[in-house]
């Protein structure tokens, strides 16, 4: 069975190291550095070996993945193996836009592999972004006119470009001043067809421009809460259909959906804990279909579906759900597909 089935992410951490130390980060790093092109080639290797394929590949996790000073050079290789798709069938990555030269502009929207890219903005102007960033908020913004412009040069509908603003004390009354900050950096270029969107799980969220406002994700239980209430009040200000999704029943999406591996080749079951305890073995030494059908895997997905007595202790300290699955069409589906 092919894990596209599930809309599934691949996750392939090329550094977990970050130029910027935002506020609201709250990842654990206890050691940094760079995947190799080599471990990164084993990889795709061992993945084209599996009876897998995915939906999206994200060549980023827990650091800048333009920081990476072979970030060409590798998505080249990864160009170059993906033959009919036999890894992914899209790519995309986020990105705080600091690195987004001209050749790394120009090399993303030539090669014609990637679907979307995710500015990381979070701030209508230059004191909140500073404030939360600790960026150059001019430079950024340049850096994504710079995109913009080449792309329209190029006549290329991909990427489709997300604008992100993650809600917080900090920035909780720029919402709207973010809005229209966007609009008037896209009509510079004559471009109306902004969404505006908070939902994952929504089929057509993304469109070829688009604004997408997220919650802070707290390892403190009682921050979480906070921040849920805050992103509930500001969302319900902007969409009038918000109450009506958010009541609806969730659950963690991520063991289902996503594969995430480290730079060390360590793989995880999601992507919001990477816990030496939680990995589920190295791809160096075994197979993604061993790790993927492993007994843990299927223990913590049926503990996810509230399938059997067993209990996952990282899962029910976790922080919060970053893709939950709103639908019951959708669960009702995962119970059926847990053990593949």
């Amino acid at each position: 069975m092919k894990f596209d089935q599930l809309n599934s992410t691949l996750i392939i951490e090329l550094t977990n190291m970050c130029n910027l130390n935002c506020i609201m980060c709250e990842i654990d790093r206890p050691r940094q550095g760079f995947m190799t092109i080599d471990l990164f080639r084993e990889i795709l290797n061992k993945i084209k070996q599996s009876k897998y394929s995915f939906n999206m590949f994200l060549p980023f996790w827990k650091g800048e993945p333009l920081l990476h000073p072979q970030f060409i050079e590798m998505m080249e290789l990864y160009l170059k193996m993906n033959l009919n798709n036999s890894i992914a069938k899209n790519l995309g990555f986020d990105t705080n836009a600091h690195f987004l030269d001209k050749d790394i502009s120009e090399f993303i929207l030539k090669s014609n592999i990637f679907t979307v890219i995710t500015f990381s903005i979070d701030a209508a102007c230059n004191n909140t972004y500073s404030l939360i960033r600790g960026g150059d908020f001019e430079k950024i913004l340049n850096n994504i006119r710079r995109f913009i412009k080449i792309k329209l040069s190029l006549n290329k509908k991909n990427p489709n470009i997300v604008f992100q603003f993650i809600v917080m004390e900090e920035n909780k009354d720029e919402l709207g001043d973010f809005i229209k900050k966007i609009k008037e950096l896209l009509l510079e270029f004559d471009i109306k067809n902004l969404k505006v969107n908070y939902n994952y799980d929504k089929p057509d969220f993304i469109g070829e421009y688009t604004i997408l406002f997220r919650k802070v994700l707290k390892k403190n239980k009682v921050e979480q809460e906070k921040s849920n209430i805050l992103f509930s009040q500001k969302m319900s200000e902007i969409f009038e259909d918000f109450n009506t999704i958010s009541n609806l029943k969730t659950i963690c999406g991520g063991p289902f959906s996503h594969v995430a591996i480290d730079y060390e080749g360590n793989v995880y079951p999601c992507c919001v804990e990477n816990k030496v305890d939680f990995s589920l073995g190295n791809i160096i030494y075994k197979s993604l279909n061993d790790i993927i059908c492993s007994e843990d895997m299927i223990k913590l997905r049926n503990y996810l579906l509230g399938i059997g007595n067993e209990k996952n202790k990282v899962c029910e300290n976790c922080i919060g759900q970053v893709f939950p699955i709103y639908y019951e069409k959708n669960i009702k589906m995962l119970k059926g597909l847990s053990e593949i």
